[in-house]
């Protein structure tokens, strides 16, 4: 969040340098190095180093838990024929998330949980990585070198997401396999052979054991793919394949046969969540979130430079008469499933994070406007790629100062900072709990602690600490029993009548905070 006069000399320094390098050099690495495609090997070494580096940063989210006893649940079905998972709130959610952590949880189960949630961490980046690198792989062949190696590098400098990466394990990986759903969807119209049908309803299955709006791919290949009654005939035995493979990795359909998918469409599409949101201001039950909630919570969240570059490719997009296919798969990906959720009324909530998978077609159109602006302003191209470059670098910027809250960042159009608590929902993950525990255990040499928490999230945070430390804490219900309170502020972003010993700051934005209720013991007041 550079505001200050020098960040930004200082960023439009660099980018001008930036610029002439790449004026100077990329020509003649290209030719040194013949083959492009090891500039992609290093990136994707570079992507996976970072992930390496930095997930073990991270606090415990919120789903974690909940999508991991789920799939013990599966798991307990699987061995012994339990059926409570048949009865789970969570039944109509796609199994494979749950499954994946269920299975590499057992695996790994003679280790401390936090290394097994660290190990979740890895596997779930390796998901974010796959889309970043599908993403690209679909750009270098519809564009070219530059584009893949470009958007792949916005796909990595996207705050909210790349910090998801590591702990969303439903939203990225739908992310992702809709992406990888593109790839073979795109290959299937192209082919219509039996090989690359199969591949394409396979990737459909797993998609929608992810997440149930995986069926709208079969949409978009539908209305893209089919144009003879031959094809009509392909398309429905990849629909029944499809569903095939579907039944043979959703449980659920085991239990309640071709119903299950019924009911999971009217489920999750009308969700029986009752909690309340944070919005503008006011808290609001979930059930009646006004319309523009998904807009502006994309808006805020989502880059100003992406959103503008991608609203020119939308519009250089509809003026063209010989969009490619890709494109409009693309758009359809992006707008479609707005459009629906709006329809239905569907409840929204934790922000857009139910609508990551229409991102990957906002970068799609950055990229296309960025080309745009290339063709339109030739004379200015030097301004067009000092804009832009100094306005990734201060993302970058940006993404550093808060690491490891990306997950808050917002720009501009949110307006003033330091309101945002009271407008927004800030931490609503609860991956804060982690810091603020280690803290009050760093600073507190009692044998054991007792703390009160907000939320359930903060209970959860435990389970990614340290053996030592989980040992020294314990959790009491009532507030005037415990030695801290530690809260994130959601549901309640209003201060605490208490004294006040710990400030978790992501940036110039309180996201969470330590109160002391015992005497005991006093921590420093430190923010």
């Amino acid at each position: 969040m550079c505001s200050s006069v020098l960040d930004q000399c200082i960023i439009f320094v660099a980018s001008s340098i930036l610029i002439s390098a790449v004026d100077m050099y990329i020509e003649s690495v290209a030719q040194v190095m013949g083959n492009f495609m090891h500039f992609y090997w290093m990136a994707l070494f570079a992507i996976c180093a970072l992930g390496l580096w930095c997930h073990q940063d991270y606090g415990l989210s919120w789903d974690e838990p909940i999508v991991l006893m789920y799939g013990e649940q599966i798991m307990a079905y699987f061995s012994h024929g339990d059926p409570a998972f048949s009865t789970a709130f969570d039944r109509y959610h796609g199994s494979f998330p749950s499954l994946w952590m269920a299975g590499l949880d057992g695996f790994l189960s003679d280790l401390p949980s936090q290394e097994r949630f660290f190990w979740i961490r890895r596997v779930n980046f390796l998901f974010f990585t796959l889309g970043g690198w599908v993403l690209a792989m679909l750009a270098r062949k519809t564009w070219g070198n530059r584009e893949g190696l470009l958007i792949l590098f916005l796909w990595i400098l996207s705050p909210r997401m790349f910090a998801e990466s590591f702990y969303n394990t439903k939203d990225i990986p739908f992310v992702s396999l809709s992406l990888l759903c593109a790839w073979t969807g795109l290959r299937w119209i192209e082919k219509k052979t039996t090989s690359s049908m199969i591949i394409h309803a396979a990737a459909i299955a797993l998609l929608t054991n992810t997440r149930i709006l995986g069926v709208l791919v079969l949409v978009y290949s539908f209305l893209l793919g089919v144009r003879t009654k031959r094809d009509v005939v392909i398309f429905t035995l990849m629909s029944i394949c499809s569903f095939g493979f579907l039944w043979i990795i959703w449980p659920i359909l085991w239990v309640e046969g071709p119903l299950g998918i019924i009911n999971a469409v009217s489920h999750m599409s009308h969700f029986p969540w009752q909690g309340t949101v944070l919005y503008q201001g006011v808290l609001m039950p979930a059930q009646e979130i006004p319309w523009h909630y998904i807009f502006v919570w994309m808006g805020m969240t989502i880059p100003i430079l992406y959103l503008v570059l991608a609203a020119i490719g939308y519009q250089a997009f509809l003026r063209r008469k010989d969009a490619s296919l890709i494109h409009i798969w693309m758009m359809m990906s992006t707008i479609v499933p707005i459009v629906l959720i709006l329809v239905l009324g569907s409840v929204m909530y934790d922000g857009w994070r139910h609508l990551y998978f229409t991102y990957p077609g906002i970068l799609w159109f950055a990229v296309l406007g960025f080309r745009y602006l290339e063709e339109r302003f030739q004379d200015w191209i030097r301004y067009v790629w000092m804009i832009c470059t100094a306005s990734v670098l201060w993302i970058g910027i940006s993404m550093v100062e808060l690491h490891p809250y990306e997950m808050v960042y917002f720009n501009m159009l949110a307006g003033d900072s330091q309101t945002l608590r009271s407008r927004f929902e800030l931490d609503y993950w609860g991956l804060g709990f982690r810091s603020m525990l280690e803290y009050i255990l760093r600073n507190d040499d009692r044998e054991v602690v007792s703390v009160g928490v907000s939320n359930i999230s903060g209970m959860y945070a435990r389970a990614i600490l340290s053996q030592e430390d989980q040992k020294r804490l314990r959790f009491v219900g009532k507030v005037e029993k415990a030695d801290y309170f530690v809260t994130n502020f959601r549901w309640h972003p209003q201060e605490y009548p208490f004294p006040k010993v710990f400030s978790l700051m992501a940036g110039d934005v309180e996201i969470g905070a330590v109160y002391r209720i015992s005497s005991e013991q006093v921590l420093p007041n430190k923010r």
